[in-house]
C-alpha cells in the first residue's frame, strides 16, 4: 500500500509493507483538519491511499476514519452485516441446526400457553443463523468501563470481515495510553488491516513497525 500526500515537499509517497503502519504527526491545525476531512470524504487532494493493485482506495466506501472512540455500536453495524453473511455460509448444513427442533418446540409450547384467546396460530422457523442473531439483536459487547477493550473488540470484527481496506485512527495518541495504543495497533495488524494514525501533536517516540512522518507548521516534513 502507498500513501500519497499532496501538500508537503519531500515525502509525498510512502510505501507500507504488510505489518507496517503510518503515523502522521501534524503541528499545523489547519493541515491536520484538511487531512481528516479528506479521510472522511469531505475534501480531496490532500491525501490518497493506493492499494496493492495500484487502485485508488475510495475514502467514502473503503476507509473507516475513527474519530469518536465511544461510537462503537454505530461503527460496527456494517461489519456485523458482513459477519452475519459469513456465518450463513459457514453454518448452512443441517447438522448445525439440530437445535432448531428445540426452538420450534419452545415456540409451540409458548403459543399453547396463550389460552385466553380462542384462536389458532401458525409460524415459520427461520432457516439461517443470521436470522437468529438479528432476532436476538446480537452486537459487539459494550465494555462500559473500557473504551480500549471496545476498540480491541471492534478491530477483531473488522479484521475478520475485511469490511474496510484501511483504518484511520484520529488523535489516538492523545486518547489512549501508549501500551493500550500498541495493543490496538497490534490487533489490527494481526488481521493484516492497513492502519494510519493522524495526530495533531508531535511526539518523541517511534513505535515498533511504525513509519512516522512529522510535519511542522510550515509543512516541512521528516520521515523516521
Amino acid at each position: 500500500m502507498k500513501i500519497l500526500l499532496y501538500d508537503i515537499d519531500f515525502n509525498t509517497q510512502i510505501s507500507l509493507s504488510i505489518g507496517e503502519y503510518l503515523s502522521i504527526e501534524c503541528e499545523s491545525q489547519k493541515y491536520f483538519s484538511q487531512l481528516i476531512a479528506n479521510c472522511k470524504d469531505i475534501l480531496e487532494d490532500h491525501i490518497a491511499i493506493i492499494d496493492e493493485n495500484d487502485k485508488v482506495i475510495n475514502f467514502g466506501k473503503d476507509v473507516l476514519t475513527l474519530i469518536d472512540f465511544y461510537s462503537i455500536e454505530q461503527l460496527s453495524k456494517t461489519a456485523l452485516g458482513k459477519l452475519y453473511k459469513q456465518l450463513d455460509v459457514i453454518y448452512k448444513d443441517e447438522d448445525h441446526f439440530q437445535y432448531l427442533t428445540k426452538i420450534e418446540k419452545a415456540v409451540d409450547d409458548l403459543l399453547k400457553s396463550i389460552d385466553q384467546y380462542n384462536m389458532d396460530f401458525e409460524y415459520e422457523i427461520p432457516s439461517t443463523i443470521s436470522s437468529y442473531l438479528k432476532l436476538c439483536d446480537v452486537k459487539l459487547k459494550n465494555y462500559s468501563s473500557s473504551v480500549y477493550e471496545d476498540i480491541i473488540n471492534l478491530s477483531s470484527l473488522l479484521g475478520a470481515t475485511k469490511t474496510y481496506k484501511a483504518i484511520v485512527l484520529v488523535n489516538a495518541k492523545s486518547f489512549f495510553l501508549e501500551k493500550e495504543l500498541e495493543e490496538i495497533i497490534k490487533s489490527f495488524l494481526n488481521y493484516n488491516q492497513r492502519i494510519i494514525l493522524i495526530d495533531n501533536i508531535i511526539t518523541d517516540k517511534k513505535m515498533v513497525n511504525q513509519k512516522k512522518l512529522v510535519i511542522d507548521a510550515d509543512l516541512y516534513d521528516i520521515l523516521y
